[in-house]
């Protein structure tokens, strides 16, 4: 039986850190609109008295920040598998 060579994989995530040193299209920030989406959602839950176990997609909507973060997921999923999220820094503090 002869030994199966090794090939290439030629796919979003077979990538080296080299690779991504020169590109920035793997970190995503967060927007200020994003950022106010997500602190009056966490608002909404502290005023609930929620722990953090009990907090669902009901009780913390993002409504405009959803689809975004679907895309988000797409590409941890089936792309790159590696998202850097930046700039995470402006929510409410939870008790």
């Amino acid at each position: 039986m002869q030994a199966a060579k090794h090939r290439p994989i030629d796919a979003p995530c077979a990538w080296k850190g080299a690779d991504l040193q020169q590109r920035t299209d793997w970190i995503r920030p967060f927007g200020p609109a994003e950022l106010a989406e997500i602190d009056a959602a966490l608002r909404a839950v502290q005023r609930r008295g929620l722990d953090w176990v009990d907090v669902t997609r009901e009780n913390f909507p993002l409504p405009g920040f959803a689809t975004e973060l679907a895309a988000i997921a797409q590409e941890l999923e089936t792309g790159r598998g590696m998202i850097l999220l930046r700039a995470l820094r402006n929510a409410s503090p939870v008790n």
